[in-house]
């Protein structure tokens, strides 16, 4: 029992202790600008809070309003309270919904879901366009690490913007231990 004795010490002097580092994913998109690039004066804003108009099926009413998202075992499935839009099948049991605004430039909103693959460390990020009365997916599965730190709508949000008729995705560069982002251009399908 003496020998262990001598141990503790160096047991207790070699743990280190530091502080935790602030989530980069949990904070408002806003506050996050020393991640984040300055938007410009070219860049559209179509960012909105996921309550606001999100016309998906070009009607010009909000459709976002009586969304419901129920998950069956390890599926989700996300409905509508307007019957004519079908609904979305996904194989996960979590996401986060984002209304994008008109990304594509067809005259109706996209939806980007961050949906959370069973363990919560890195999200699948798809958006999705409503095109002939059927869900179309035209970006991803892009996978958005997190350090397995909760996200939200705020931190979904951000990653996607459109400037100058181009629309970008803000990739998270896994070699930076700080995960940096780095905008990428992307092609909707």
């Amino acid at each position: 029992m003496k020998p262990y004795l001598y141990l503790l010490p160096l047991l207790l002097l070699s743990c280190k202790n530091e502080p935790a580092k602030a989530p980069l994913v949990n904070t408002p998109a806003s506050t996050q600008t020393a991640k984040q690039p300055e938007a410009s004066a070219a860049t559209q804003s179509i960012k909105r809070p996921i309550d606001m108009l999100y016309d998906f099926n070009g009607d010009g009413k909000n459709d976002i309003d009586g969304m419901v998202m129920q998950e069956r075992g390890q599926k989700l499935i996300i409905s509508f309270a307007n019957k004519d839009i079908p609904k979305i099948h996904l194989r996960t049991g979590n996401a986060i919904p984002v209304g994008e605004g008109d990304l594509n430039g067809d005259g109706a909103a996209e939806l980007t879901l961050a949906a959370e693959p069973n363990h919560g460390c890195t999200y699948d990020i798809t958006t999705w366009s409503l095109q002939g009365g059927k869900w179309k997916q035209v970006f991803g599965p892009e996978l958005f690490p997190t350090a397995c730190e909760t996200i939200n709508a705020d931190s979904v949000d951000s990653l996607i913007v459109k400037e100058n008729g181009k629309v970008y995705f803000y990739k998270t560069d896994v070699n930076d231990e700080d995960f940096k982002k780095v905008k990428t251009e992307i092609h909707l399908k």
